[in-house]
């Protein structure tokens, strides 16, 4: 059986720090992407809510 009370963390300091600032880059990259299609749809004068 696995023993969940003295589970090892395998990830060190360094790969967590890489892990959150590659997702805050990727979910940078979609809001970007969002925001520039909503205003191509603002300039063709369709104003109704976008949708992904």
């Amino acid at each position: 059986m696995f023993d969940l009370e003295n589970v090892v963390d395998s990830q060190t300091a360094a790969e967590e720090l890489e892990e959150v600032v590659m997702g805050l880059i990727i979910n940078s990259g979609q809001a970007r992407s969002l925001a520039y299609g909503a205003l191509r749809k603002a300039k063709e004068g369709d104003l109704r809510r976008r949708k992904r």
